[in-house]
Protein backbone atom coordinates (compact mmCIF):
# COMPACT_ATOMS: atom_id res chain seq x y z
CA UNK A 1 0.00 0.00 0.00
CA UNK A 2 1.05 3.49 -0.84
CA UNK A 3 1.41 6.32 1.37
CA UNK A 4 -1.19 8.68 1.01
CA UNK A 5 1.17 12.06 1.05
CA UNK A 6 2.59 10.24 -2.63
CA UNK A 7 -0.01 12.37 -4.34
CA UNK A 8 -0.95 16.19 -4.26
CA UNK A 9 -3.70 16.15 -6.75
CA UNK A 10 -4.88 19.85 -7.52
CA UNK A 11 -8.63 20.01 -6.89
CA UNK A 12 -10.78 18.98 -9.81
CA UNK A 13 -12.66 21.47 -11.99
CA UNK A 14 -13.34 21.59 -16.29
CA UNK A 15 -16.81 20.01 -14.91
CA UNK A 16 -18.24 18.61 -18.22
CA UNK A 17 -21.21 16.20 -18.83
CA UNK A 18 -21.32 14.54 -22.40
CA UNK A 19 -24.63 12.70 -24.15
CA UNK A 20 -23.96 9.83 -26.36
CA UNK A 21 -27.14 8.02 -27.19
CA UNK A 22 -28.68 7.04 -23.47
CA UNK A 23 -25.15 7.06 -22.26
CA UNK A 24 -24.14 10.30 -20.23
CA UNK A 25 -20.60 10.85 -19.40
CA UNK A 26 -19.32 13.14 -16.21
CA UNK A 27 -15.44 14.75 -17.12
CA UNK A 28 -13.58 16.18 -14.05
CA UNK A 29 -10.24 17.24 -14.90
CA UNK A 30 -7.50 16.64 -11.83
CA UNK A 31 -3.96 17.24 -12.17
CA UNK A 32 -1.61 15.58 -10.85
CA UNK A 33 2.02 16.98 -11.19
CA UNK A 34 4.27 14.23 -10.79
CA UNK A 35 6.76 13.01 -13.36
CA UNK A 36 4.76 10.88 -16.42
CA UNK A 37 5.31 7.12 -15.00
CA UNK A 38 4.65 8.14 -11.28
CA UNK A 39 0.92 9.58 -12.73
CA UNK A 40 0.45 6.66 -15.11
CA UNK A 41 0.91 4.44 -11.79
CA UNK A 42 -1.42 6.49 -9.81
CA UNK A 43 -4.17 6.17 -12.84
CA UNK A 44 -3.84 2.28 -13.62
CA UNK A 45 -2.44 0.64 -10.45
CA UNK A 46 -5.99 0.34 -8.34
CA UNK A 47 -3.83 0.08 -4.95
CA UNK A 48 -2.52 3.62 -6.20
CA UNK A 49 -5.75 4.92 -7.50
CA UNK A 50 -7.41 4.94 -4.18
CA UNK A 51 -4.73 7.09 -2.82
CA UNK A 52 -5.96 9.94 -4.56
CA UNK A 53 -9.04 9.52 -6.11
CA UNK A 54 -12.35 8.31 -4.27
CA UNK A 55 -12.49 4.82 -6.05
CA UNK A 56 -11.78 1.29 -5.95
CA UNK A 57 -11.23 -0.81 -8.85
CA UNK A 58 -11.37 -4.48 -9.80
CA UNK A 59 -9.25 -4.58 -11.92
CA UNK A 60 -6.00 -2.99 -13.60
CA UNK A 61 -6.73 0.39 -15.72
CA UNK A 62 -3.77 -0.22 -17.70
CA UNK A 63 -5.11 -3.20 -20.13
CA UNK A 64 -8.02 -2.57 -22.20
CA UNK A 65 -11.02 -4.29 -20.97
CA UNK A 66 -13.68 -3.98 -18.76
CA UNK A 67 -13.57 -1.86 -15.11
CA UNK A 68 -15.66 -1.47 -12.41
CA UNK A 69 -14.98 1.67 -10.40
CA UNK A 70 -16.72 1.76 -7.03
CA UNK A 71 -16.90 4.80 -4.51
CA UNK A 72 -14.35 4.02 -1.79
CA UNK A 73 -16.52 2.43 1.20
CA UNK A 74 -19.34 1.06 -1.23
CA UNK A 75 -20.67 -1.82 -0.12
CA UNK A 76 -19.97 -4.95 -2.97
CA UNK A 77 -23.23 -5.87 -5.24
CA UNK A 78 -23.45 -9.04 -3.25
CA UNK A 79 -23.47 -7.15 0.26
CA UNK A 80 -26.18 -4.80 -1.32
CA UNK A 81 -28.26 -7.89 -2.04
CA UNK A 82 -27.98 -9.81 1.08
CA UNK A 83 -29.17 -6.28 2.95
CA UNK A 84 -32.38 -6.21 0.93
CA UNK A 85 -32.91 -9.64 1.57
CA UNK A 86 -32.62 -9.14 5.42
CA UNK A 87 -34.45 -5.56 5.03
CA UNK A 88 -37.46 -7.90 2.63
CA UNK A 89 -37.60 -10.59 5.39
CA UNK A 90 -38.07 -8.24 8.05
CA UNK A 91 -40.61 -6.06 6.70
CA UNK A 92 -42.63 -9.63 6.04
CA UNK A 93 -42.26 -10.62 9.93
CA UNK A 94 -43.37 -7.08 10.72
CA UNK A 95 -46.18 -7.38 8.51
CA UNK A 96 -47.48 -10.65 9.66
CA UNK A 97 -47.30 -9.44 13.24
CA UNK A 98 -49.77 -6.54 12.20
CA UNK A 99 -52.22 -9.05 10.61
CA UNK A 100 -51.58 -11.25 13.17
CA UNK A 101 -53.00 -8.66 15.90
CA UNK A 102 -55.81 -7.73 13.47
CA UNK A 103 -57.09 -11.48 14.17
CA UNK A 104 -56.41 -11.41 17.47
CA UNK A 105 -58.59 -7.98 17.68
CA UNK A 106 -61.42 -8.85 15.46
CA UNK A 107 -61.85 -12.14 17.09
CA UNK A 108 -62.67 -10.22 20.30
CA UNK A 109 -64.67 -7.99 18.46
CA UNK A 110 -66.41 -10.92 17.56
CA UNK A 111 -66.99 -12.35 20.87
CA UNK A 112 -68.17 -9.15 21.83
CA UNK A 113 -70.71 -9.11 19.63
CA UNK A 114 -69.60 -6.05 18.19
CA UNK A 115 -69.82 -7.91 14.37
CA UNK A 116 -72.51 -5.79 12.12
CA UNK A 117 -75.35 -7.75 11.89
CA UNK A 118 -78.13 -9.87 13.39
CA UNK A 119 -76.14 -10.59 17.01
CA UNK A 120 -74.83 -7.16 17.08
CA UNK A 121 -75.23 -5.50 20.20
CA UNK A 122 -73.41 -2.66 21.88
CA UNK A 123 -74.45 -2.94 25.31
CA UNK A 124 -73.19 -7.12 25.57
CA UNK A 125 -70.20 -6.45 27.53
CA UNK A 126 -71.84 -4.46 30.42
CA UNK A 127 -74.73 -7.38 30.83
CA UNK A 128 -71.97 -10.27 30.43
CA UNK A 129 -68.63 -9.70 32.29
CA UNK A 130 -67.35 -13.17 32.44
CA UNK A 131 -67.99 -13.41 28.70
CA UNK A 132 -66.33 -10.35 27.87
CA UNK A 133 -63.62 -11.00 30.27
CA UNK A 134 -63.49 -7.52 32.56
CA UNK A 135 -62.82 -7.11 35.54
CA UNK A 136 -64.65 -4.85 38.22
CA UNK A 137 -63.46 -1.32 37.23
CA UNK A 138 -63.76 -2.02 33.11
CA UNK A 139 -67.39 -3.26 33.70
CA UNK A 140 -67.90 -0.17 35.72
CA UNK A 141 -66.39 2.09 33.36
CA UNK A 142 -67.84 -0.05 30.07
CA UNK A 143 -71.83 0.41 31.70
CA UNK A 144 -70.92 4.07 32.52
CA UNK A 145 -70.25 4.44 28.55
CA UNK A 146 -73.88 3.09 27.66
CA UNK A 147 -75.39 4.72 30.18
CA UNK A 148 -74.37 8.05 28.56
CA UNK A 149 -74.89 7.02 25.17
CA UNK A 150 -78.27 5.53 26.05
CA UNK A 151 -79.09 9.41 27.56
CA UNK A 152 -77.51 11.10 24.08
CA UNK A 153 -79.61 8.47 22.06
CA UNK A 154 -83.07 9.35 24.15
CA UNK A 155 -84.74 12.26 22.61
CA UNK A 156 -88.08 13.80 24.29
CA UNK A 157 -90.47 11.25 25.07
CA UNK A 158 -88.48 8.25 23.87
CA UNK A 159 -88.18 5.38 26.41
CA UNK A 160 -85.11 3.88 27.08
CA UNK A 161 -85.76 0.91 25.08
CA UNK A 162 -85.58 3.20 21.81
CA UNK A 163 -82.71 4.92 22.79
CA UNK A 164 -80.80 1.61 22.94
CA UNK A 165 -82.22 1.09 19.70
CA UNK A 166 -80.76 3.78 18.05
CA UNK A 167 -77.64 3.87 20.10
CA UNK A 168 -77.18 0.17 18.88
CA UNK A 169 -78.24 1.42 15.08
CA UNK A 170 -75.46 4.13 15.58
CA UNK A 171 -72.95 1.55 16.88
CA UNK A 172 -73.42 -0.36 14.22
CA UNK A 173 -72.92 2.50 11.41
CA UNK A 174 -69.28 3.23 13.06
CA UNK A 175 -68.51 -0.52 13.12
CA UNK A 176 -69.30 -1.24 9.57
CA UNK A 177 -67.26 1.58 9.03
CA UNK A 178 -64.52 0.28 11.14
CA UNK A 179 -64.29 -3.37 9.83
CA UNK A 180 -64.71 -1.87 6.40
CA UNK A 181 -61.79 0.39 6.52
CA UNK A 182 -59.75 -1.84 8.49
CA UNK A 183 -60.89 -4.75 6.74
CA UNK A 184 -59.61 -3.70 3.13
CA UNK A 185 -56.40 -2.71 4.60
CA UNK A 186 -55.41 -6.04 5.91
CA UNK A 187 -56.63 -7.34 2.89
CA UNK A 188 -54.10 -5.03 0.56
CA UNK A 189 -51.63 -6.12 3.55
CA UNK A 190 -51.90 -9.44 2.65
CA UNK A 191 -51.20 -8.52 -0.71
CA UNK A 192 -48.68 -6.73 -0.11
CA UNK A 193 -47.09 -10.02 1.74
CA UNK A 194 -47.44 -12.20 -0.95
CA UNK A 195 -45.38 -9.66 -3.10
CA UNK A 196 -42.84 -9.43 -0.75
CA UNK A 197 -42.80 -13.03 -0.32
CA UNK A 198 -41.96 -13.23 -4.05
CA UNK A 199 -39.31 -10.25 -4.16
CA UNK A 200 -37.71 -12.62 -1.60
CA UNK A 201 -37.99 -15.56 -3.80
CA UNK A 202 -36.35 -14.05 -6.53
CA UNK A 203 -33.99 -11.57 -4.47
CA UNK A 204 -32.47 -14.96 -3.27
CA UNK A 205 -31.95 -16.01 -7.42
CA UNK A 206 -29.90 -13.62 -7.80
CA UNK A 207 -32.27 -11.43 -10.16
CA UNK A 208 -31.79 -7.79 -8.59
CA UNK A 209 -28.88 -5.66 -8.76
CA UNK A 210 -27.78 -1.85 -9.25
CA UNK A 211 -28.47 -2.45 -12.91
CA UNK A 212 -32.31 -3.81 -12.28
CA UNK A 213 -34.49 -3.12 -9.35
CA UNK A 214 -37.32 -1.77 -10.59
CA UNK A 215 -40.44 -4.72 -9.00
CA UNK A 216 -38.28 -3.67 -5.72
CA UNK A 217 -39.04 -0.22 -5.99
CA UNK A 218 -42.33 -0.80 -7.24
CA UNK A 219 -43.44 -2.69 -4.62
CA UNK A 220 -41.75 -0.78 -2.30
CA UNK A 221 -44.11 2.49 -3.06
CA UNK A 222 -47.16 0.02 -2.55
CA UNK A 223 -45.90 -0.93 0.49
CA UNK A 224 -45.46 2.88 1.20
CA UNK A 225 -48.68 4.02 0.58
CA UNK A 226 -50.05 0.82 2.78
CA UNK A 227 -48.42 2.58 5.26
CA UNK A 228 -49.54 6.01 4.84
CA UNK A 229 -53.01 4.75 4.83
CA UNK A 230 -52.48 3.36 8.37
CA UNK A 231 -51.02 6.74 9.23
CA UNK A 232 -54.60 8.53 8.92
CA UNK A 233 -56.55 4.90 10.07
CA UNK A 234 -54.67 4.91 13.52
CA UNK A 235 -56.11 7.81 14.66
CA UNK A 236 -59.82 8.11 12.68
CA UNK A 237 -60.48 4.86 14.28
CA UNK A 238 -58.68 4.22 17.56
CA UNK A 239 -57.16 7.54 19.04
CA UNK A 240 -60.50 9.87 18.23
CA UNK A 241 -62.71 9.41 21.05
CA UNK A 242 -66.09 8.12 19.66
CA UNK A 243 -68.05 8.78 22.85
CA UNK A 244 -69.76 11.54 23.97
CA UNK A 245 -68.34 12.08 27.34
Amino acid sequence: MTDREQYTPVPASGAEVRKDGEKWTLILVRELRHPPEKVWQALTDPAHLREWAPFDADGGLGTVGTVNLTWVGTPTPHALLDRLEEWLIATLILGSVFLGIKVVEYKQKFDHHLIPGHNFDVTYCSRNQVACGLDDKDLAKEQKEIREGIEAERFPGASEEEATVALNAHSQLYFSLYFGMTGLHALHMVIGAGLLLWLIIEGLKGRFDANYNTPVENIGLYWHFVDIVWIFLFPLLYLINRHLA
